[in-house]
């Protein structure tokens, strides 16, 4: 069953709008503003795959999130880390089990127009400015 965790001390706390994701030769770019801060997320190479969508077409999925969480779990956070995910239990299928021992992580970022999963075999390198 999916769980979702703050990926806390990493970015800083604001109200994050995506300014643009960037898919090119093989790597996967995200970048969101705040007023405060831009933050770049870059997984270069590391990324299996992402989707994105808007927040009012994943309402199930931000509800089945907040079940026992505080109502304002997502406000001023942006990075989240989902274990025991659906979405890397379909990767695995759609490989028909190839990479099996992968190591898979799956980030979701949420602001208030945006959800994006991005499933990695690494953590990205982020930056704040």
């Amino acid at each position: 069953m999916n769980d979702i965790t703050i990926v806390e001390n990493v970015i800083p706390a604001g109200d994050y709008e995506l300014d643009f994701l960037i898919q090119k030769n093989g790597t996967l770019v995200l970048s969101f503003l705040s007023e405060q801060s831009k933050v770049s997320i870059n997984y270069g190479y590391q990324y299996i795959m992402y989707r994105g969508s808007d927040e009012g077409d994943r309402l199930r999925t931000i509800n089945f999130y907040l079940k026992g969480k505080d109502k304002n779990f997502f406000k001023d956070n942006l990075m989240f880390m989902v274990t025991n995910s659906d979405f890397v239990e379909w990767i695995k299928k759609e490989q028909y089990g190839m990479f099996e021992s992968r190591e898979m992580v799956h980030h979701m970022f949420v602001t208030n127009n945006d959800i994006i999963d991005v499933v990695a075999t690494n953590f990205p390198v982020i930056a704040v400015d």
